[in-house]
């Protein structure tokens, strides 16, 4: 393309009929200054307006524009989309196994089938090329952090031609920069365009059973002081409070209060159904109603009874009988439907005055009473999501209670419902139309893509007021609301049940606020059982979560690349990935420390480089020996105490006064023997006496036995004792000492000062050998290069060094290898199976790289393995479905029998099955090897022309569950004819199959 043609400018006023915003402004700018660009925004701020300018500017130019995005049904909506703006010709759609125009200068297309195309392989030959593209953009670009699509997006970016332009869009993340700089890094120059900016403001409320109030504060950044936990408040089984409204004494004085405030008849939201039964029989005998109304009431219930005696056998409806003559009454989907008729017809009387409902209910009426719909109502579960919508259309039907829309509304939704219907009866389930008559609907994967796909319609066109979804749908889809109502904030996954993290919930609350419709987009959080308040407040006030790798290496990948790259060139690509750029973000502190202790451990070793290091040893060894000889010494000498000691409580009995000894023990604390004479013995404490004694110092001592170190034999004659007194101050207590007199000074320079005592001869032998020792390191060869201690402490801090470097290396180089270490795992399995010959593919190794699936190796074993080649065609789509289908809930069942021929053609399969287990498991390779027979049935019976209703009433399985199974049975059976080493068999039959089974309602309908 040519510099005059590139740089063709655009005015944006005449493409724009509004102001654009600056960073709508910035991004298009850096896009004509052949950048990239990173978009990041809140959901519903005008990210999608960039990639339409790309196509503009494309258009002008004569170019093309790919647009990817993750979801087929995203897909879809964007064709729909640009064939309104940019004319049906233009607009192409290829997702695998749909192709429509696909020669269209704007081509929408799932990110798997461009990543397909980047190859340059068999795998992305779709019948269209990268020749012309411009610019491709990467709608939902956060979904690099899916599990499951992560690595697509990444191996997108990676092999991407750098002259083609990268318009990433992405919801708010916390590390927009990171990707940026990884973008430009591996595709080129690449501008962060970041803006926090929401058109519509969001303003955050919380529902309890009190009413609807806001969150936040003023500041918008703590809880409402209003909701903060107060006395009164308890914790639940989880630690998270919740009212104490609820218990019996604090529902009777909130039920007295409405009483006050004449709110009656009115509607009291519980937790749950069971909560709206237990409320009835924690109210005591609080009555609302007087003795006339009491009398209409019994009435009509005795009638009622009369009619339907069955009723009130039920275990639910007696105990509601004596609360409903009060004035109580409690309605859910639960109860009989001639009962729930009872108590609404009651209530519509305004004899029952209190009315407890489920949340449902009550929040839905909240909205309709504040001007808040239309609504998206998010509920983690699909039951939860069918049962909302019946709840609300009873709730309409039977107690009057609100309308969700007017008789203009009413009239245009019968009208497009009762067409759909007419053009689709395969579609009308009389549990899904009624409501929608009445604006409320359900969306999940649970349902029809078709059905889902008229609710969305009619929700864009603002006749369906209230949709109950799971969180998939605020996943890309284009279903604004002014309300979005988040119905729990925690949910359970494959980890377990956990808090939604500040990323998911603002995914979900980002749905509301319509541009250019509302002023304000309003998200309400319901108080549970669970959380509360504080969990809202904190995951409204957090900001979104980090985008993290979830690249991994496949068999598919592997082949694919080693098709048209080198081994080289295939580990520079994988170890460009975002995985490997956050890794070495994360390794560069490693890599500094390592640095650090490296010039350190130099430092030492320039230190220690003079020292003759066996010198160094062998003095380390002494000493060490020293120390052991040490603890020799202390042990022979306290041995050689305990023989003393026994010896001398033995004969202490018959030890005269002027018995020389020596002291030093428990009680007499000296430190080194004291030479003394024995005066008397006292009676002690024990059979031991107390010892008194004087010193050659002329003191006093009382010591007992413990304290005797040796005897000496005598020394003083018993009668020059005879006249020596203690003083009367030394008190008869171990340890006592005192200062003699002048009078037993006599007696005291009679007393040796020194006395030799006797040393055990093994004792004396253990001293010679530690004198020895202590010899040998006071004399030792290293005291010439200094002190030998200091030396020793450098020496163990460099070997402690050595240690930790050579630590932290190898995780350095594991972290750093990781997934090239996963390729290299792969490609070993693949030589496993004759996939490769060394790094070539191999016939079956190229059959393989041709198949997109979770497990392509699995896949091309399987189909090439000879098994599937004479099967019909029926008989081939049930065999595909077991190759593609996921380990189905134990629940599910259909009456469907496995075909014959299709089952033994799988049995086959399972010694193969088994071997690649064990292969994955030795290599640590965790990709599902899907070989699943108990639902093949289905696919058989739809190839052989089954009607769609029978279809269904013959398993438990939800519609849209039908519906995807087939659809990726499908999905592989049209992977077949392009895969070259397959027979024509094969190939021909997986054609017909496809012809059997693509029809309404599962086949793909664009409109």
């Amino acid at each position: 393309m040519n510099a005059s043609t590139r740089s063709i400018e655009l005015d944006l006023k005449n493409l724009f009929p509004f102001e654009l915003d600056p960073f709508q402004k910035q991004a298009i700018a850096a896009l004509n200054a052949d950048r990239s660009v990173v978009v990041c925004a809140p959901t519903g701020s005008g990210k999608t307006l960039i990639g339409e300018y790309a196509i503009y500017r494309a258009l002008a130019r004569g170019g093309r524009v790919f647009y990817t995005t993750p979801l087929k049904a995203l897909s879809n909506q964007k064709l729909r989309d640009f064939r309104s703006a940019f004319g049906i010709e233009q607009v192409g759609l290829v997702t695998g196994d749909v192709c429509i125009n696909r020669d269209a200068l704007i081509l929408v297309m799932t990110t798997e089938i461009f990543r397909n195309m980047l190859y340059g392989t068999p795998i992305g030959e779709i019948g269209t090329s990268l020749e012309g593209v411009e610019a491709v953009v990467l709608d939902e670009c956060h979904y690099m952090n899916d599990r499951q699509r992560g690595t697509v997006w990444e191996e997108s970016i990676i092999y991407c031609p750098p002259q083609i332009q990268l318009i990433a869009l992405s919801a708010t993340v916390a590390n927009a920069d990171q990707l940026t700089d990884w973008l430009n890094l591996v595709h080129g120059s690449t501008e962060l365009v970041y803006s926090n900016f929401r058109p519509v403001p969001l303003q955050f409320n919380f529902g309890n059973p009190k009413g609807l109030f806001p969150l936040l504060d003023k500041s918008q950044t703590q809880i409402n002081s209003f909701l903060k936990p107060k006395k009164g408040w308890e914790k639940n089984v989880r630690g998270n409070r919740y009212d104490h409204q609820q218990k019996g004494g604090s529902l009777i004085a909130a039920i007295k209060q409405i009483q006050q405030k004449d709110e009656f008849p009115h509607l009291y939201f519980m937790f749950s159904r069971r909560g709206c039964e237990e409320a009835l029989t924690e109210l005591g005998k609080l009555c609302l109603v007087n003795s006339a109304e009491a009398t209409q009431i019994r009435t009509q219930a005795e009638a009622f009874l009369a009619q339907n005696p069955q009723v009130g056998r039920n275990d639910k409806v007696r105990p509601m009988l004596e609360p409903l003559c009060r004035g109580f009454g409690a309605y859910h989907l639960e109860l009989q439907p001639s009962w729930r008729n009872l108590i609404a017809h009651l209530f519509q009387q305004g004899l029952v005055k209190v009315l407890f409902v489920p949340q449902i209910l009550y929040v839905v009426s909240q909205l309709q009473r504040r001007d808040m719909l239309p609504a998206i109502y998010f509920i983690f579960s699909r039951s939860g999501c069918d049962l909302a919508v019946m709840e609300s259309d009873r709730a309409v039907a039977e107690l009057g209670a609100f309308s969700l829309v007017n008789e203009t509304e009413a009239k245009q939704l019968r009208i497009q419902i009762d067409q759909f219907v007419a053009r689709n009866p395969e579609v009308a389930r009389v549990g899904q139309i009624e409501p929608l008559y009445r604006g409320i609907a359900a969306h999940h994967a649970g349902l029809l893509p078709a059905w889902k796909g008229f609710v969305e319609e009619l929700f864009q066109q603002g006749l369906v007021k209230v949709v109950f979804a799971t969180e998939t749908l605020a996943a890309g889809i284009n279903m604004p609301a002014r309300t979005t109502v988040i119905s729990a904030l925690s949910k359970r996954t494959d980890d377990g049940h956990r808090l939604l993290t500040p990323s998911e919930f603002l995914q979900m609350a980002g749905r509301a606020g319509r541009r250019g419709m509302d002023v304000t987009g309003y998200v309400v959080t319901l108080q549970t059982p669970f959380e509360g308040a504080k969990e809202a407040a904190y995951l409204a006030t957090s900001g979104a979560d980090p985008l993290v790798s979830q690249f991994t290496p496949t068999y598919g990948m592997v082949l694919n690349l080693l098709q048209t790259h080198s081994l080289i060139e295939a580990k520079d690509l994988v170890e460009r990935s975002f995985a490997q750029y956050l890794a070495t973000l994360y390794l560069k502190p490693q890599q500094q420390a390592i640095t650090e202790l490296t010039a350190e451990l130099t430092k030492l070793d320039i230190q220690l480089a003079p020292i003759d290091l066996d010198a160094l040893a062998n003095y380390q060894k002494l000493k060490e020996r020293l120390k052991q000889e040490h603890q020799l010494l202390k042990t022979l000498q306290q041995q050689a105490e305990a023989v003393q000691a026994s010896d001398i409580a033995q004969i202490i009995p018959y030890v005269p006064p002027g018995t020389l000894l020596s002291l030093k023990g428990k009680y007499i604390q000296v430190p080194s023997p004291v030479p003394a004479v024995l005066i008397a013995k006292e009676k002690g404490r024990g059979q031991s006496p107390y010892l008194v004694c004087l010193s050659a110092e002329n003191r006093w001592f009382v010591a007992t036995t413990h304290d005797l170190v040796e005897l000496h034999g005598e020394a003083l004659q018993a009668q020059m004792l005879e006249s020596v007194v203690p003083p009367v101050e030394l008190t008869l207590k171990p340890g006592q000492v005192r200062r003699g007199t002048p009078e037993t000074e006599a007696i005291a320079s009679q007393i040796p000062p020194t006395v030799e005592l006797t040393v055990a001869p093994e004792v004396l032998a253990q001293e010679q050998v530690v004198e020895s020792v202590t010899n040998q390191l006071e004399n030792h060869a290293i005291r010439q290069w200094g002190n030998p201690s200091q030396l020793l402490k450098r020496h163990r801090r460099r070997l402690a060094l050595q240690d930790e470097i050579n630590q932290r290396q190898a995780q350095f180089r594991e972290n750093q290898a990781q997934h090239w270490q996963e390729f290299l795992n792969l490609i070993e399995i693949l030589r496993a199976f004759g996939c490769l010959e060394d790094v070539t593919p191999t016939l079956l190794g190229q059959a393989a790289a041709a198949i997109r699936g979770d497990n392509e190796l699995w896949l091309g074993l399987a189909l090439m393995s000879g098994e599937f080649d004479e099967l019909d065609p029926h008989h081939l789509a049930a065999a595909a479905c077991a190759l593609v289908t996921e380990t189905p809930r134990p629940d599910s069942w259909t009456n469907y029998s496995p075909p014959e021929p299709a089952f033994e053609a799988l049995k086959s399969l399972r010694g193969m099955r088994r071997q690649l287990f064990q292969l994955q498991r030795r290599y640590h390779v965790a990709l599902p090897v899907w070989l699943e027979y108990d639902l093949i049935g289905i696919p058989e019976q739809w190839a052989l022309g089954v009607e769609w209703t029978q279809l269904c009433a013959n398993t438990s399985l939800d519609e849209g569950d039908i519906v995807r199974i087939l659809r990726r049975t499908i999905d592989l059976l049209s992977q077949l004819p392009h895969v070259p080493p397959l027979p024509d068999t094969i190939k021909r039959n997986a054609i017909r199959a496809i012809q059997l089974m693509d029809r309404f309602p599962v086949n793909e309908v664009v409109a």
